[in-house]
């Protein structure tokens, strides 16, 4: 567990500043222009995120589990999941365009979602290379290069805020931090004897990766739709504004995933190569403390945030979202949940049961979508 803990105490750390660093910058957003622009943001990045999964279509997590499984491929693995991924990503792309023209969006709304695409297509290509680094168990590349890149979004976001606000330069600004990830983690693995720009083209593989990501993309596809259904018919039935006042319930109970995110991204690779090394009791010692983990910080925080809901929202975005205080109060036990959920789904898709994960998210997404329409 010494690898495992230092590498959850790098990524957790960088992962925490990262978050606060995104808490402040969308509560300026939220103060400084307004909630039915605040609703528009949302909406966009909602889209945006929704599309992504066939971008990435669970490509990263084969990428970690067969890297960390067999080191001598990691280099033929990334050169063919970069090469798919940038044809994935022109269908995201159309993707994105076919939904806001369906659901009948202004020209405003477009163009965010347009913009927000890009900002898509270069998270898919730094996750995909910090993949590597995650399946060598050196998530301290990830950390720093997260964490700066967070505070590069906040300075030119908060610069934009107070010069003249804009929405455009505020999805913009999401678009130099990731460049900056892209960038520094080309450059890391460049140092590593890897040039991720030599791409590969080869439809043997591509299938055989196909073949091994449908059921990550599947359940991400489930994931998505159930978590973006919300906004999309807010904004239809309610419009941009009831966006923005959900928008804040919403973003506030998501902040504090960062603990079992950061934990499963060093849990996953420890998971896959105490499975492939047949280390049967090992890995029960290491998924029953990660549920006991899970538990331990998920009650104080659920707990805490419920008694503290107004004074929270009221105070940190204003009596202007005085209406997201009760659905904030109802969707933050979700949080007790998606906490658990984390160590058992990186157990099941390190254990190459994506199947059986895919089944669990598709019934999930069934009930969300019938109980929100």
């Amino acid at each position: 567990m010494t690898r495992l803990t230092r590498n959850t105490t790098l990524l957790t750390a960088a992962t925490i500043g990262q978050k606060m660093v995104a808490f402040v910058y969308f509560a300026l957003i939220a103060r400084m222009v307004g909630v039915e622009w605040t609703g528009k943001y949302f909406l966009a990045l909602s889209i945006t995120t929704m599309v992504g999964v066939i971008a990435d279509f669970g490509l990263t997590p084969v990428l970690v589990r067969d890297a960390a499984k067999y080191p001598g491929r990691e280099k033929e693995l990334l050169q063919n999941v970069l090469g798919l991924k940038i044809s994935l990503t022109v269908l995201a792309f159309l993707l994105a365009v076919v939904i806001t023209h369906a659901f009948g969006h202004d020209a405003q709304t477009r163009q965010l979602v347009y913009i927000a695409t890009l900002v898509m297509a270069l998270d898919t290509i730094h996750l995909t290379i910090y993949g590597v680094f995650r399946a060598r168990h050196r998530l301290g590349i990830e950390s720093i290069g997260i964490f700066i890149g967070q505070w590069i979004t906040l300075s030119i976001g908060v610069t934009s805020l107070l010069i003249q606000p804009s929405l455009s330069v505020l999805i913009v600004a999401l678009m130099a931090g990731s460049s900056w990830n892209v960038l520094f983690a080309v450059w890391h693995l460049v140092r590593q004897g890897i040039k991720p720009w030599h791409l590969s083209f080869r439809v043997t593989m591509w299938r055989r990766l196909l073949r091994a990501s449908w059921p990550f993309a599947l359940a991400a596809i489930f994931v998505k739709i159930y978590s973006t259904t919300d906004a999309l018919l807010l904004e239809f039935y309610l419009g941009e504004s009831a966006v923005g006042m959900y928008s804040i319930a919403y973003k506030l109970t998501y902040a504090f995933q960062f603990f079992p995110m950061a934990f499963v991204a060093a849990l996953y690779p420890t998971f896959s190569a105490q499975i492939h090394s047949g280390e049967r009791q090992a890995l029960q010692k290491t998924f029953e403390q990660a549920v006991w983990y899970m538990l331990i910080l998920a009650v104080p925080i659920v707990l805490g945030l419920w008694s503290i809901a107004d004074l929270l929202i009221v105070g940190v975005y204003g009596q202007q979202y005085a209406a997201s205080v009760y659905p904030f109060r109802v969707l933050i036990f979700a949080l007790l949940f998606i906490f658990l959920d984390f160590p058992l789904g990186a157990l099941l898709n390190a254990d190459d049961r994506q199947k059986t994960k895919t089944f669990i998210m598709g019934g999930t997404m069934s009930i969300n979508v019938l109980l929100n329409i």
